[in-house]
């Protein structure tokens, strides 16, 4: 039984981030092509462009950024029914 333990113990760890890279690898797929460079000691991943770049080019695109009033209006009825769900 102890020896079962330290099994699960010692794999849990590997297993988890399997399970994460499995369940977010579109999403991970999707930004790789936005990725400069990636450090592993205090992991640290550097984007080619920042966000104001990104801004800047959204702006002269002539694209108008604004938060989507509906979303605005969905957390505000939620946050009458249950605030607690509301930071979640």
């Amino acid at each position: 039984m102890e020896n079962l333990i330290k099994l699960i113990d010692s794999t849990i760890w590997p297993f988890t981030i399997l399970v994460m890279f499995f369940l977010l690898r579109k999403p991970l797929k999707a930004m790789l092509p936005f990725v400069e460079n990636v450090k592993y000691k205090d992991f640290e991943v550097k984007f080619r462009k920042n966000l104001e770049e990104v801004r800047a080019e959204v702006e002269e695109a002539g694209i108008e950024l604004k938060p989507s009033s509906k979303d605005n209006e969905e957390i505000n009825q939620l946050l009458e029914i249950s605030p607690s769900s509301v930071v979640v």
